[in-house]
């Protein structure tokens, strides 16, 4: 008998706010990317399937303001926390501390962003 493996990453985006310039989410391999291309404040929020117990996030900010990058579990508790302010040319890769595997979110709160600012998670 023959197995199959199915992978299914299920893909929610809200977005909320003003900014210039437009913002997207994306389904990127096993996980999500979100941009922010312009000036302005607003929030965006999505969601993946992560079967693990942790995940990669990788920041990359390129203008001035700030911003607040939060990952959330399966369970929802709080698994990564990162706050960003001042100008612009800083990069991270973290690793969230364990969680439960589900769907997790990530949520991204820019306030007076000037410049990109680009965050990917992804299942670890």
């Amino acid at each position: 008998m023959l197995g199959r493996i199915v992978v299914v990453l299920a893909l929610s985006v809200a977005l909320s706010g003003c900014l210039a310039g437009g913002s997207s989410c994306n389904q990127v391999g096993n996980g999500v990317q979100c941009s922010f291309g312009g000036a302005g404040s607003g929030e965006v929020s999505t969601t993946w399937s992560n079967g693990g117990t942790k995940a990669n996030v990788h920041v990359q900010f390129g203008g001035a303001g700030s911003a607040t990058i939060t990952v959330r579990d399966g369970s929802g508790n709080v698994v990564f926390n990162r706050d960003l302010s001042g100008t612009g040319g800083q990069q991270t890769n973290d690793v969230t501390s364990t969680g439960a595997p589900g769907t997790w979110t990530l949520k991204i709160t820019a306030r007076n962003l000037a410049g990109g600012l680009q965050v990917r998670a992804t299942s670890a």
